[in-house]
């Protein structure tokens, strides 16, 4: 049976089998498509933090945790929910913009790369 990865591990508790995939009504190819536009987004986003707030500072990652490093505040947090916006090219709900949503790069591609109603979390 072929699987689809949640993530680029080889660890079979992260990937999902393609019966389960087409049970969530979606395609191989359809999720496929997400994990490359998490995995884009994240990357992306992870340059933009690292030029943007850490120029000279110690490197962030992907999971770096961007309230408690104290490396965004309540206003660096609207240049985030901008950059994301225009990444996704879409405006994030207000239900959503909450800092556990924004707590690292991983999270935020997680929740807002995808399209559809299940994006705005």
């Amino acid at each position: 049976m072929s699987a689809v990865g949640k993530t680029a591990s080889a660890d079979p508790s992260t990937e999902f089998t393609l019966s389960e995939v087409e049970g969530l009504g979606m395609t191989a190819a359809a999720a496929l498509g997400m994990t490359a536009a998490r995995e884009a987004l994240e990357h992306e986003l992870v340059a933009w933090l690292n030029q943007r707030f850490a120029p000279d500072g110690p490197r962030i990652h992907a999971e770096t945790l961007l309230f408690t490093s104290g490396l965004l505040d309540s206003l660096r947090i609207l240049e985030l929910i901008a950059w994301t916006e225009r990444a996704i090219g879409r405006e994030i709900a207000d239900r959503a913009i909450r800092t556990d949503n924004f707590a690292s790069a991983a999270r935020i591609a997680a929740l807002f790369a995808t399209e559809g109603p299940d994006a705005h979390r």
